[in-house]
């Protein structure tokens, strides 16, 4: 049994920072269990190995990687404990935790655009429950708070994305 990667061992290894090749995604597919299926691919524009966790996120990375006002995409990228947390208890929703302890949220995509940023929260059409919008909430608050717009993507709004 694999042992859990922590959050303290994460920031040592300075994931969720850099851009374009010296990013480090903060969740390696590695280091979860999934029924599901995960991807590590090339990225054309970050020359680096992007690290998928469900064939939907393959889906919009090729599509953000082919599209030509897309700079930048960083997956599994880390929010601040203490702003979810924050906003968490605002909202009245229980925040994720981990053996009694907060666990970071990661949003799916960051994506650099030559006059902003957009995030991506991608979630299959079946998967979309009461839990998942709940942490919809909370991302699209602390994204709100840094003038980010955050998309909730299903295979529907793929090809839909705003990016020029």
């Amino acid at each position: 049994m694999k042992s859990r990667k922590t959050d303290k061992s994460r920031v040592e290894e300075g994931r969720g920072l850099g851009r374009l090749d010296k990013y480090i995604p903060w969740i390696l597919i590695h280091e979860i269990s999934s029924k599901g299926i995960s991807w590590r691919i090339l990225g054309s524009k970050t020359r680096r190995i992007h690290h998928l966790l469900s064939t939907l996120e393959k889906r919009v990375f090729l599509y953000l990687d082919a599209h030509p006002n897309v700079i930048d995409i960083r997956e599994q990228y880390p929010i601040p404990l203490k702003d979810t947390l924050t906003i968490a208890s605002k909202l009245n929703i229980r925040h994720g935790h981990f053996m009694n302890v907060p666990m970071i949220m990661t949003t799916d995509f960051l994506v650099d655009l030559p006059d902003r940023q957009i995030a991506i929260f991608v979630k299959p059409i079946n998967k979309i429950n009461r839990r998942v919008l709940e942490k919809f909430q909370i991302e699209k608050n602390y994204w709100a708070s840094r003038n980010v717009q955050l998309i909730f993507c299903t295979k529907h709004e793929i090809d839909q994305l705003k990016l020029n």
